[in-house]
């Protein structure tokens, strides 16, 4: 601990990783914007997109010699590029002055790199073996359709405006693995003990399709064109999956929804070159079947624990409240500065929440309910300002510089969170200066910046295995930055 505090938070002291650790990341993205004019008040909109990703990360988790922590160790194989397609086709028109609308559909195809052997728990330190898998298949599709309306009781300027929407969602998720337990022969070799007759390997070959309708409703208040008022209603859903190393029977976890209401007030404000815009919005949701971490269990005989199948991973195990406040603001007195900034205060909690350490163990299962959401700050406030200064024939400098600031939060969901399931409040400030329409020249811009510049050291997320495996890892924000970037706009 000592030495470590010596280097700083970003030189580890004793990693068991071989070749040190390693991030690696390819990304392509294309995205296409079609539209057609089919007549005056009809329009056709296509959006394609296509995005290829090549992702390894090999690490050490605990930042110690001991191997038992570390992901994606010797001999794993890095896996082939994630590839991904979505085709969104929207028909666009208005009936009469008063009613416009949207309808299509969306399709996403997914397909996952396969790879060849990994091995993601290293035990050998501990217990002689390691665990790894070998990824066969794991493809997604998402195919909807949907319909959104909006219909105006006023005119252009003010009134009342009714929206209304509905979207049907059929996903599909599918895999195919092979999991296995290994011993290290070598560095670069390891004796799977299903050849041996020792462990048997586990083959998944999982499939599940999950439906569900979701809408959108609204109202929207128009006093005049530079202030309204809006209440909305809405269900959101996201997708089952799998967990991939857990007994059969505990593979699939189910969809989550989160049914929001929000009330909310926008306005702009100008007089001559004085310009403002003030936005605030409350929030309530109620968030069901919520896909959390936690401990499952399924005994044949309750009474005999030899009977028990013990499962960690994702699961349907929580419900929860979710309500707050948010604003914004814009001030603008004269064009040369412009200062802004954002606030807002969220009381996210697990209404329910039952959470079993160790399954069909000794320990009592935890109520979690009250529980405040992981890395869910309640506080969150940002500042900004912008200084222009025009040149005469060679464009205009502006000066920015950010300002955030977050509350503190927890890191681990357990009933009575400890200095080891917490994290303090952190701030950051980067500063930046833009040469616009640089020499004179029309669409150029360059940019010299400095990020972090206060040196914050705190980010959000880390290693909270404490109250498990005795371990309590902190992750570091990245350091301070400087950059120089050139832009120009044909």
């Amino acid at each position: 601990m000592a030495e470590q505090n010596l280097r700083g938070p970003y030189d580890l002291v004793g990693t068991g990783i071989q070749g040190g650790n390693d991030d690696r990341r390819r990304l392509l993205n294309i995205v296409n914007q079609t539209s057609l004019d089919l007549t005056d008040s009809l329009k056709l909109r296509n959006i394609f997109g296509y995005n290829r990703t090549k992702f390894f990360s090999r690490y050490d988790a605990d930042g110690t010699s001991l191997a038992i922590f570390d992901s994606n160790v010797g001999p794993t194989v890095a896996p082939g590029a994630d590839r991904q397609v979505s085709e969104e086709l929207q028909l666009q028109g208005q009936i009469g002055e008063r009613f416009d609308f949207t309808a299509g559909t969306f399709n996403l195809w997914f397909k996952a790199g396969t790879s060849g052997k990994v091995a993601y728990n290293d035990l050998s330190d501990a217990f002689g073996i390691l665990t790894g898998s070998l990824l066969h298949r794991s493809t997604s599709r998402s195919n909807a359709v949907f319909a959104e309306g909006n219909y105006n009781f006023g005119d252009d300027d003010r009134g009342l405006r009714l929206t209304g929407g509905v979207r049907y969602t059929i996903d599909r998720v599918e895999l195919a693995q092979t999991n296995s337990v290994w011993i290290r022969l070598s560095p670069a070799n390891l004796l799977n003990l299903a050849t041996i007759g020792a462990v048997p390997e586990t083959n998944l070959n999982l499939g599940e399709t999950f439906k569900k309708f979701t809408f959108k409703g609204g109202l929207q208040y128009q006093f005049d064109r530079n202030r309204m008022a809006y209440f909305t209603v809405s269900r959101g859903y996201s997708a089952g999956g799998f967990n991939t190393g857990n007994p059969v029977g505990f593979e699939t976890f189910q969809p989550e929804s989160l049914t929001n209401y929000e009330l909310g007030l926008k306005a702009e404000w100008e007089s001559g070159d004085f310009q403002a815009r003030t936005n605030v919005a409350l929030y309530f949701g109620k968030y069901d079947d919520i896909q959390v971490t936690t401990t499952q269990s399924n005994c044949t005989d309750p009474k005999n624990i030899a009977t028990c199948r013990f499962a960690v991973g994702t699961f349907n195990a929580a419900k929860a409240d979710i309500k707050g406040i948010e604003g914004e603001f814009m001030l603008s007195p004269a064009r040369f500065v412009e200062v802004g900034g954002a606030a807002s205060y969220n009381d996210n909690k697990y209404s329910e929440y039952i959470n079993d350490p160790d399954g069909p163990g000794p320990q009592p299962a935890q109520d979690l309910s009250g529980q405040p959401f992981v890395f869910n700050p309640k506080y969150k406030v940002s500042l900004y300002g912008t200084l222009r200064l025009p040149i005469e024939g060679a464009g205009e400098l502006a000066f920015t510089a950010n300002y955030s600031w977050q509350d503190k939060l927890v890191t681990t969901a357990t009933p009575v969170p400890q200095v080891w399931d917490r994290q303090r409040a952190y701030s950051n400030l980067d500063l930046r200066l833009d040469w616009n329409e640089a020499m004179g020249q029309k669409g150029l811009t360059g940019s010299v910046f400095v990020t972090n510049v206060t040196k914050n050291t705190i980010a959000d997320g880390g290693f909270g295995a404490y109250n498990s495996l005795g371990l309590w890892g902190i992750s570091v924000a990245v350091p301070r930055q400087f950059g120089v970037r050139m832009r120009y706009d044909f």
